[in-house]
């Protein structure tokens, strides 16, 4: 007699089939000291009822059918478990998507089990004839999603971290939420420069983007603040901002950034300006190429830049003003304007040049980085964290509690992060590649302000440091600029998705 086919704690003995002398029973009712199984064979009456605390057997009721005389073999077993172990997994770890753990104990089961494939194949369920089932199985242990943001209550357990301590920080209507450990307030007042970026695959459902905030210390970039907005106007990211700065005081954390780097959205430029004064923004050099590249595109010039080296030339010329002293942009401006190719259009882009980033809301002070010196010039940071995110979360808009429990893994790792941070350790290692471009780059930096050589051939060195070879794609995993800062955080886990910042 074997009883119980899965070795996994499971004390309501829910998802669990019985074996009992070559029958199967299904769960029938949980009494308060036993639990009642019913044969699994159809119009069949055969019962039997265990006790709760040791499986004892304390009623047992006869079948009504003819025994079925093939004997419930290692094949059986091996399908039940695999379904039992799915069920639970799904239930106990909600996190995983079902189609990971249906993988991972498909492969257990291959390994474990002396079966061929073709054995296993006729008794184990493909994914899609199971997958409501483990769906199912994953709501158990969370709350009822709400049908609207409205509707929306999070338990306790949702705006604690996971020793307890207060995690949720602002609440406003269900249409912001920002979420900030002592840990991360800790983080942030540590240093004087954040950087912040927003990612909406990972944004839970009903909320448009989840905004994050990150202190660089000691050449660690640590995900400290997380914000779920409904909306992107100035008037969200100030409730966001005060809101962190509102904690901070409560627990005597001064907050005195100094730089801040974002994308070139104003509502996010203009709101770190009223909250902090003297802040200093920067634009983020890759986003920078990034919008030059796409103007190309929209344009209608990529077909000319893929073919003629003059034209690219011409376009890193322009994008490696950013490199160059800010007293040197307006007359290498005008030395790029004489050498403009002759192709339609390539007047249009300039004028959107001059007007975007010359005259208009973005100042030359923002998104030039000759000055800028032991910081990354760059969100790359920020990317690879983002695509981690979004891989282990592995579905876009999760629910609202699945992605809460992963920030919460995250202050977790904010936690062991930081102390690294602050003791000193040592950051991951960089790519050799980008050290070697940072050399060059820093040695011809130093031979400039030396006036060994002149701003036109410093130009030259700042054109070669460009990779602009895959921002020239509409759809695109990984965009590439110039010498990074510091290997990501989260180079040695996301590799395949990472950028690379850049450094002086």
């Amino acid at each position: 007699m074997k009883i119980k086919i899965s070795d996994k704690p499971n004390p309501n003995h829910d998802a669990h089939d019985l074996c009992l002398n070559g029958y199967l029973f299904k769960r029938q009712r949980i009494n308060k000291n036993s639990i009642n199984w019913l044969c699994k064979i159809p119009l069949c009456s055969g019962s039997v009822t265990l006790s709760k605390n040791n499986d004892k057997i304390e009623r047992f009721v006869e079948h009504e059918h003819v025994r079925v005389r093939r004997k419930f073999g290692e094949v059986e077993q091996a399908a039940q478990k695999f379904k039992i172990s799915c069920k639970i997994r799904c239930e106990t770890e909600p996190n995983l998507s079902a189609g990971k753990i249906f993988l991972e104990e498909q492969t257990k089961i291959a390994q474990s089990s002396g079966v061929s494939y073709q054995d296993l194949t006729s008794v184990i369920p493909a994914f899609a004839s199971i997958k409501p089932t483990l769906e199912r199985r994953k709501k158990i242990s969370r709350p009822k999603l709400p049908a609207c943001v409205t509707e929306l209550e999070l338990p306790p357990e949702f705006t604690e971290t996971f020793k307890g301590d207060k995690f949720l920080i602002l609440n406003k209507s269900n249409k912001i939420l920002v979420f900030c450990s002592l840990i991360g307030l800790q983080a942030l007042g540590k240093t004087s420069h954040w950087y912040a970026d927003g990612t909406f695959r990972s944004s839970a459902r009903f909320y448009y983007q989840l905004y994050i905030i990150h202190a660089y210390i000691n050449n660690h970039m640590l995900a400290c603040c997380w914000a779920y907005m409904n909306r992107r106007r100035e008037k969200e990211y100030d409730l966001a901002l005060r809101a962190i700065k509102k904690e901070a005081k409560v627990h005597k954390i001064v907050l005195s950034p100094k730089f801040k780097m974002t994308d070139f959205e104003l509502a996010a430029i203009n709101s770190f300006k009223s909250n902090f004064e003297g802040i200093r923004n920067k634009g983020c050099l890759l986003h920078f190429t990034k919008c030059l590249m796409k103007k190309i595109q929209d344009l209608g010039l990529k077909p000319e830049y893929e073919k003629d080296d003059t034209l690219v030339y011409w376009f890193k010329s322009i994008c490696a003003l950013a490199l160059i002293p800010l007293n040197s942009v307006d007359d290498q401006f005008e030395n790029i304007l004489a050498k403009m190719p002759n192709y339609a259009n390539a007047d249009k882009f300039l004028g959107y040049f001059v007007k975007t980033y010359f005259e208009g809301q973005y100042p030359v002070e923002m998104w030039n980085h000759f000055e800028t010196e032991g910081t990354p010039r760059t969100n790359n940071n920020l990317q690879g964290y983002n695509n981690k995110l979004n891989r282990h979360i592995s579905v876009s808009h999760p629910d609202i509690f699945k992605a809460i429990s992963k920030l919460k893994e995250e202050e977790v790792d904010l936690c062991f992060k930081y102390y690294r941070a602050v003791n000193k350790e040592r950051a991951p290692n960089r790519n050799k590649l980008y050290i070697i471009n940072d050399a060059i780059m820093l040695n011809q930096k130093k031979m400039l302000i030396d006036k060994d050589i002149t701003v036109e051939i410093f130009i030259k060195y700042a054109i070669m440091s460009f990779d602009l070879s895959k921002l020239n794609k509409k759809k695109t995993k990984s965009l590439q600029s110039l010498d990074d800062t510091l290997s990501s955080e989260y180079s040695e886990d996301d590799s395949d998705d990472e950028i690379d910042s850049d450094n002086d």
